[in-house]
């Protein structure tokens, strides 16, 4: 069982997770809108980008939060520390990563899926 502090720490290492995520789609959305302004899309296609990040940030609020509790937050903190070390690695060589960044937290739903189930 963890202490309190690990606990702590797995819930902001979870939050800080969602927000950088967060932001990420917002980038996106924001990306799509000038667009849309530039007259480059239509409305449509900009309405399609914000029903997208609607979709993806509800999965990402449940992948993070939906079961609450501290145990919930601290094996999704496991989960991203492989993911902390691939997204140093993956700046580092400088290639973008494609849209819908939530590529991550689908493998993770799976394995998490795979263990919950043994």
């Amino acid at each position: 069982m963890a202490t309190k502090a690990e606990r702590r720490a797995a819930r902001e290492r979870v939050s800080a997770y969602h927000e950088s995520q967060l932001a990420e789609l917002l980038g996106h959305v924001g990306a799509e809108i000038d667009r849309y302004r530039a007259g480059e899309i239509d409305a449509y296609a900009a309405d399609e980008t914000i029903h997208h990040y609607h979709r993806a940030a509800a999965e990402l609020w449940k992948f993070c939060f939906a079961r609450g509790g501290g145990a919930h937050a601290e094996f999704i903190a496991g989960l991203l520390r492989p993911h902390d070390r691939r997204r140093r690695n993956h700046r580092l060589v400088g290639t973008h990563r494609p849209w819908p960044p939530l590529t991550t937290v689908e493998r993770a739903k799976r394995r998490y899926a795979s263990i919950a189930t043994t």
